[in-house]
């Protein structure tokens, strides 16, 4: 799992609430505004709801449920098409969130692509954090819609556990999740069967530690990353073969010609280490069992 991050992320999230502004009339966005108050406080307007962060959607999910019928049918039901108009001739949609966001891959799992092929085809969903069915009036929260893959989502509808961890959570460690192999026998460097992919959960709190199992086991994750064996396989093998002394004697051979510098190989070498974990399938594990094997 990773964290959705992005420099205008409040930006494009007011982006977002003024395309669903625009598309209601005056009379129907000042009715909403009034119901919103009825049943959060005065203080609480249509774009507070919709803007409001994860740990203020926390607070909302917990603290208030009583307007569910009402929300229901003057509400969610009156937004729920596949797509709204912001301007005139413009259609707003999920994709715009994606494209927005520059993700590319699925923050839940960080294995499956998820784009935007034509107004029919997608390979991404827009995850409700907190179920649109029991809570309506979060439907179309910015930081409760969660771009994910279309695997991820089906499991969470499968499941009946409500899933911990937002991915837009800046209070969340992210930082300190990490992947590692788990040597089982000395033979690992050729066969896979000997070493298996765990998680490192040792730097989150208790509190933390069990809300991210609880991501894990909605998610399967665990199952999931052991499938991927061979590719760890391929960096540990790639980890002895192109040693530091090995890079060097490529320098000595291609710094002048094809390379500009040693760094230039050893980029080529380890092409796909990188921190941009929202651009790659799979980049959180290369980078974590990189940085292990001392690739990086």
């Amino acid at each position: 799992m990773i964290a959705i991050k992005h420099t205008n992320l409040s930006a494009i999230a007011q982006n977002h609430y003024q395309a669903i502004a625009n598309y209601l009339p005056n009379k129907k966005l000042s009715k909403i505004n009034g119901t919103v108050s009825k049943v959060f406080g005065e203080s609480y307007d249509l774009e507070k709801i919709i803007l409001a962060n994860p740990s203020e959607l926390k607070q909302l999910a917990v603290a208030e449920n009583k307007g569910k019928v009402i929300f229901s049918e003057s509400y969610y039901s009156y937004l729920s098409g596949d797509y709204f108009y912001s301007q005139p001739n413009q259609f707003y949609r999920g994709s715009a969130i994606i494209e927005s966001l520059g993700i590319r891959v699925c923050p839940y799992c960080n294995r499956n692509f998820i784009y935007n092929l034509n107004k029919k085809r997608a390979t991404y969903q827009l995850d409700h954090f907190y179920p649109q069915t029991d809570f309506p009036f979060l439907a179309l929260s910015f930081y409760n819609l969660i771009p994910s893959c279309v695997t991820c989502n089906g499991l969470l509808q499968k499941n009946d556990r409500e899933i911990k961890v937002n991915p837009y959570d800046s209070d969340f460690p992210f930082d300190k999740l990490r992947f590692e192999l788990k040597i089982l026998k000395p033979d690992f460097y050729y066969k896979q069967d000997s070493f298996d992919i765990a998680f490192d959960l040792s730097q989150l709190n208790a509190t933390q530690k069990a809300d991210f199992e609880t991501n894990m086991e909605v998610f399967s994750l665990a199952l999931h990353y052991n499938t991927h064996k061979s590719y760890v396989l391929k960096l540990i093998q790639q980890n002895i073969t192109y040693s530091k002394a090995y890079i060097q004697e490529l320098a000595n051979h291609f710094v002048g010609t094809i390379f500009e510098n040693a760094q230039e190989i050893k980029g080529f070498v380890n092409e796909n280490i990188d921190t941009n974990f929202h651009l790659r399938p799979l980049s959180k594990l290369t980078h974590d069992i990189a940085k292990e094997l001392g690739l990086v």
